[in-house]
């Protein structure tokens, strides 16, 4: 069952770099004879496998046939053949589930069983060039497969910790809910007077449906999840019943890689460690460990904490403090100064590296000269996700800031635009009437694109570059 990711996720499906296998899997090329070594073009001979997927694509009114030829030694090939293109990787295979594809970049992909023509699919964006890009699936028939049921899912529901935090007409009412391997979900309140139920989930097509049930019985409450790419986040529905009357609340689960920053210093003797645990797309834990830990003072110094992402800049709200992370754009590395508040308060600097949209340009000559980097706002009205291109000069009455609350105050020289996602998983940014198409390297998987910026002086124009939720 393939589960959908975030953007890094959904963009990276691509590689074009092969693993090391036995010979007998590896493609093999002939060189026709040309008059000049610039005539030579290498063609990729089809290897057979034990068995094999196929499928088609078309791309720009072009159709391409594809081939995805599996070995005896856990390898495999996927052949573009009428574009001389080959992906390779290892593959495994597991009862009732289904295969499991590892490309040469690491990205995974898994197979879906179609019950319908009873074989395995398997989807893959191949990258042509200038040909264009775009998602291929390849088919294989079995008749004797058996799908486990809710097994596809299995990885997914032990991870899915779907949250929900919030004061409601006085109440400090917090909520957990945790989908079970056997098809059912529980549902956890702190606060006796807020009752949650229970029932059954399914997921089709990476959407996530639950059926709450009262009493053993439907209780006639369907809820459906949505997904955001942009936050890996995936936000579900549901009710809680104080005294009968049923109010609504929202339970989010964030799938991104989250990171951690850590730290240690003296506290009465002892390493006090501090671990920033990102929780969700909201949520933080300053993780306290003192000593050896098993003390009560770990659980004692412990602090809730939630924040909001500026940029590359992380805000952490402890209580009434606010702390922020500083970004070194050459290591990736976050860095927070901390204060542990007590009877007695201990710094900290904690280190690491969170997930960060991370963008950046220069371009122009003298007083037409700027840095810019690419930072994600929020959504507006519309649902679209909006982005802002920020001019950073030395002129700090030309730089836009961002406040308190983690909203952007525009600078002249800023630009906001709206960054969508193609069916393909390719980005573009659309700011005034102007679309700029983001390229993507499949070797170093950084982004980039050319950006140009008029105004009343003159034109200046950067080339912006960097990785997306790294």
């Amino acid at each position: 069952m393939k589960k959908k990711l975030g953007i890094a996720a959904i963009t990276l499906l691509t590689a074009c770099s092969l693993v090391a296998c036995k010979p007998s899997s590896r493609p093999t090329t002939n060189k026709p004879s040309g008059d000049r070594p610039s005539d030579q073009v290498e063609e990729i001979v089809v290897q057979p496998g034990t068995f094999k997927f196929e499928g088609k694509t078309t791309i720009k009114n072009v159709e391409y046939k594809c081939e995805l030829h599996c070995y005896e030694d856990k390898t495999f090939n996927l052949y573009v053949l009428n574009e001389n293109k080959v992906y390779s990787g290892t593959y495994s295979f597991t009862d009732g589930i289904g295969y499991k594809f590892i490309f040469g970049d690491s990205a995974v992909v898994d197979s879906v069983w179609n019950a319908e023509t009873k074989s395995h699919e398997v989807t893959y964006k191949i990258r042509l060039g200038r040909k264009g890009s775009g998602n291929v699936t390849v088919s294989l028939k079995d008749d004797k497969f058996v799908q486990k049921v809710n097994t596809a899912f299995d990885d997914f529901a032990e991870k899915a910790n779907f949250h929900f935090d919030q004061v409601m007409n006085g109440f400090h009412i917090v909520l957990d809910l945790k989908l079970e391997k056997d098809g059912t979900y529980t549902t956890k309140s702190n606060n006796e007077a807020a009752s949650v139920y229970g029932g059954t989930y399914k997921i089709e097509n990476n959407v996530l449906t639950l059926t709450e049930m009262k009493d053993n019985a439907p209780s006639g409450e369907v809820y459906t999840s949505t997904y955001d790419p942009v936050t890996s986040t995936y936000t579900l529905p549901g009710n809680i019943y104080v005294f009968g009357k049923a109010m609504s609340v929202s339970y989010t689960y964030c799938t991104r890689n989250l990171g951690t920053l850590t730290g240690s210093t003296d506290v009465m003797g002892k390493p006090g460690h501090i671990e920033v645990k990102i929780l969700d797309d909201k949520n933080a834990l300053f993780d306290f460990t003192w000593g050896d830990g098993g003390t009560q003072f770990d659980k004692m110094f412990d602090k809730e904490a939630t924040y909001v992402v500026r940029g590359n800049e992380y805000v952490f709200t402890v209580g009434s403090d606010k702390f922020i992370t500083k970004y070194d754009r050459v290591t990736g590395e976050h860095t927070l100064e901390f204060t542990l508040k007590g009877q007695s308060s201990f710094d900290y600097l904690l280190k690491g590296k969170l997930p960060g949209f991370g963008l950046i340009g220069h371009g122009g000559q003298g007083m037409l000269e700027s840095d810019f980097s690419l930072d994600i706002l929020g959504k507006n009205e519309a649902g679209e996700q909006e982005v802002v291109i920020r001019a950073i000069t030395g002129d700090q009455s030309k730089n836009g800031s961002y406040q308190e609350d983690g909203s952007y105050k525009m600078g002249f020289m800023d630009k906001k635009g709206i960054l969508k996602v193609a069916e393909d998983g390719s980005l573009s940014i659309t700011v005034g009437d102007k679309v700029y198409n983001l390229s993507f390297d499949d070797k170093t998987g950084i982004y980039s694109f050319d950006y140009e910026l008029v105004g009343q002086e003159g034109t200046i124009n950067a080339t912006l570059t960097g990785s997306i939720w790294k």
